[in-house]
């Protein structure tokens, strides 16, 4: 079982056009609205994995109805802290011409000091039961980083825990030596403070990162030139795998899912970087966060190819 925290969740609104002209009116070629947030995602995605996963955090009570709608439709479990407030919606704009997706994210909700010690209650009431909890995402207004990082320690003490987010948050996270952790180049790049001019720069980077962090793993993914499992130990690189890109929400927690899915169940890293990246594929060669099946990722896999990294200067 894998326990998902999304702090911030939001529905998804995905726009299609075939180019977005500023300014100007614009013709709506499709349209879509998804249940999101980082986590929700992860735990949809596992789910078609035939994976037993819960998505927990906080949602707003205010426009539940429409989520729980979307909960169903995804025969998604769940066990959220209601806020009362509404869960905000996330625009994303996808320009068919370039292949680029705009987002345009509300801040979402404030959640009290109350809610908070709510969500702290949920996590150790389950973790000791779960296979893996998993952080995914930004925080919502009221929340500070040390009650995220309180959070981060409460499911520790019993399980495994992975945190796939950015900038103050990931700092926060790193400091609590999570198992693995799933940024993307820019990301690490924003944490680290500094432009990665090659391959060998983002591994040594990488390695740095765990080494004063005490975090085990990290998958680094990479957009259209692949992805990495990196850790002291081994370091691969899945080759993308060439698909039409529709849209790229909810990529990198899609290649989350598949990665957890596998390592969960067998521990064994490449396969586990295989389902990710057939995974990833998958998600970007659909519109809004759509889901795909367990045959589709088990036919994809096949085609993914892992290579070992010789490291220099390491």
């Amino acid at each position: 079982m894998i326990l998902t925290i999304t702090i911030n969740p939001a529905i998804d609104k995905t726009i299609v056009v075939e180019k977005l002209n500023v300014n100007h009116v614009n013709r709506v070629l499709s349209s879509r609205e998804d249940l999101g947030g980082k986590g929700i995602n992860v735990s949809k995605v596992l789910t078609k994995l035939k994976v037993p996963t819960i998505a927990c955090g906080f949602i707003g009570s205010k426009n539940y109805a429409k989520v729980s709608q979307f909960v169903d439709h995804e025969q998604l479990a769940t066990d959220f802290v209601l806020v009362d407030a509404t869960t905000r919606t996330n625009t994303k704009i996808v320009e068919v011409s370039s292949q680029s997706t705009t987002d345009i994210n509300e801040p979402g909700f404030e959640v009290t000091h109350k809610e908070v010690n709510q969500l702290k209650t949920l996590i150790q009431s389950v973790a000791k039961e779960v296979d893996m909890i998993v952080f995914s995402g930004s925080l919502c207004q009221g929340m500070s980083l040390e009650q995220y990082g309180d959070l981060i320690n409460a499911a520790k003490e019993h399980t495994q825990v992975v945190v796939d987010a950015e900038k103050l948050a990931l700092e926060e996270a790193l400091k609590h030596s999570p198992l693995l952790i799933k940024p993307n180049v820019a990301e690490l790049e924003g944490y680290l403070q500094v432009f990665l001019r090659n391959e060998n720069e983002m591994i040594q980077a990488a390695l740095d990162v765990l080494r004063t962090s005490g975090t085990k793993m990290m998958l680094l993914s990479h957009g259209e030139y692949g992805s990495y499992f990196i850790s002291e130990k081994i370091v691969l690189k899945a080759e993308a795998l060439k698909v039409d890109v529709k849209s790229t929400v909810g990529a990198g927690d899609s290649m989350l899912a598949g990665f957890i899915s596998e390592y969960v169940k067998s521990g064994d890293i490449r396969e586990s970087l295989k389902v990710a990246t057939a995974c990833g594929a998958l998600a970007v060669s659909q519109e809004g966060t759509q889901s795909f099946t367990l045959d589709e990722v088990l036919e994809l896999k096949k085609h993914v190819k892992i290579n070992d990294i010789v490291r220099r200067n390491v």
